[in-house]
């Protein structure tokens, strides 16, 4: 690694983490290991530590990392835990979360990405994650239960057919776009599955863009 990337990557967490409510330990080592800059077409390694969202095409993006962290830090992910990631992409949020998670599915509708995640995990030696081609408001249905739902995007609905596949005392955590502004602010937010009942907290303010497959037609509204 360059020490420029590596001075990139340590600027990141201290000025863009660290400082935006993100203290969970377990969720900065495992996003401190993790190269951003591997998940990223050659012409943008140079900004994958900036603060913004990054696009990766096809509608997908690399998530600004503050929103990122204190949407993994929402999660709550145990070592014991199966998580399922929807929209994997290149497949950087399933790279880190298998640093914390005992097993991750990536959930993607783009054959090109789901190869291009698996050469980037095999080249990091990742091996408690696999990748599911499947339109993705139907998750991975064959996989389910989950402990953890990440949704890699903002959303403005959040479909039944993920929701029902949360295991019991199961969350989501996700971006929630706002119907009324769609260009936002959006807020990231965290679903709770306990007692056969969904319950739906935002959290936090977010700029994240929107993933086409979940603009509102259907699912569950809160």
């Amino acid at each position: 690694m360059s020490e420029k990337i590596s001075s990139a990557r340590e600027n990141m967490l201290n000025s863009q983490i660290y400082t935006n409510k993100v203290d969970d330990e377990f969720v900065l080592a495992a996003i401190e290991a993790v190269p951003r800059e591997n998940f990223v077409p050659e012409n943008l390694r140079g900004v994958a530590y900036v603060d913004k969202d990054l696009p990766l095409g096809d509608g997908r993006i690399l998530m600004e990392p503050m929103v990122f962290a204190r949407l993994l830090q929402l999660a709550e992910i145990k070592e014991t835990e199966k998580v399922l990631v929807v929209a994997s992409a290149t497949g950087y949020a399933v790279a880190v979360i298998a640093g914390m998670a005992a097993e991750v599915v990536g959930c993607e509708n783009n054959l090109n990405f789901i190869t291009a995640a698996q050469g980037n995990l095999k080249n990091l030696g990742i091996a408690n994650a696999a990748f599911v081609k499947a339109e993705l408001p139907l998750g991975a249905e064959r996989h389910k239960p989950f402990d953890v739902i990440f949704i890699n995007g903002a959303v403005e609905e959040i479909p039944l057919k993920i929701l029902a596949q949360l295991s019991e005392n199961g969350r989501l955590v996700t971006v929630k776009a706002s119907l009324e502004q769609p260009h936002g602010p959006h807020y990231g937010s965290l679903v709770h599955y306990r007692n056969k009942v969904v319950s739906l907290t935002k959290e936090f303010q977010a700029f994240t863009a929107k993933l086409p497959e979940f603009n509102a037609r259907r699912g569950f509204e809160f």
